[in-house]
């Protein structure tokens, strides 16, 4: 199965913002994202209910083992995740 969905986040110091594209181009969420990891999981998990498979890519400003990674899956839908 292939991404249904291509979200970037794009992490920073003090806050961090989330855009997610269908394959149709169509921007289906565009928005400041909490520096919270239950609330970021939760939007993940939201986003793969409604639209299925997530591919994920964040933008860090240091190189280094994303929290992303430590995210558990429990919501049915593979997480692919890219560091910039």
């Amino acid at each position: 199965m292939e991404p249904q969905l291509f979200l970037g986040i794009d992490v920073g110091k003090t806050d961090h913002h989330a855009t997610a594209v269908n394959h149709d181009g169509q921007i289906v969420h565009d928005k400041p994202l909490p520096q919270s990891e239950p609330k970021i999981q939760q939007l993940l998990k939201e986003l793969a209910i409604k639209h299925g498979e997530l591919f994920v890519v964040v933008a860090q400003p240091k190189p280094s083992v994303p929290w992303s990674l430590r995210w558990p899956n429990t919501w049915g839908s593979k997480l692919h995740i890219c560091l910039d």
